[in-house]
Formats: C-alpha cells, sequence, structure tokens
C-alpha cells in the first residue's frame, strides 16, 4: 500500500487495470426456427443471458429518461 493518497490510488490503478474486463456479450443466439415453420419476427430487442432478460427487454423500447433512472436505481442498489 503506498504511503500517500496518490501513491494508493496509483496502486490501485494499476491493479484494476490488470483484473479488467473490456467486452462482455451477453446476448444469446437467436433460436433456429423449425423447418416447417415460419421464421419468428426478429424485429425485438435480442435475449440475454442475465436474470434480469425480460426487464431489459422491457426497457430497450422505452423512452430514455425512465431507461436511464433504471440503471440509476441498479447501480444505488435497490
Amino acid at each position: 500500500m503506498g504511503t500517500t493518497d496518490s501513491e494508493t490510488e496509483a496502486n490501485y490503478v494499476k491493479w484494476a487495470q490488470q483484473i479488467r474486463f473490456e467486452y462482455c456479450d451477453l446476448t444469446l443466439p437467436p433460436a433456429e426456427p423449425a423447418k416447417n415453420i415460419a421464421k419468428p419476427n426478429e424485429d425485438g430487442p435480442p435475449h440475454y443471458r442475465h436474470a434480469y432478460n425480460s426487464d431489459i427487454r422491457m426497457l430497450a423500447n422505452s423512452d430514455i429518461p425512465k431507461r436511464s433512472l433504471a440503471i440509476a436505481k441498479e447501480v444505488r442498489g435497490y
């Protein structure tokens, strides 16, 4: 640990850069339609590997202020 606040911050930034990840794609590929069934509508938002998949899909088509509020609540821990 650093002896000053700036040294502590520099050590933290160095550590955080080593363990971070750049991107994690949580989208699921579209399901393969059966051969005798018409192709499903692919105009909707994608599905995600996430516990809140339905909430994410619902918010994808909502207005931006509502979406921003939902994200802010999630970050705060509600």
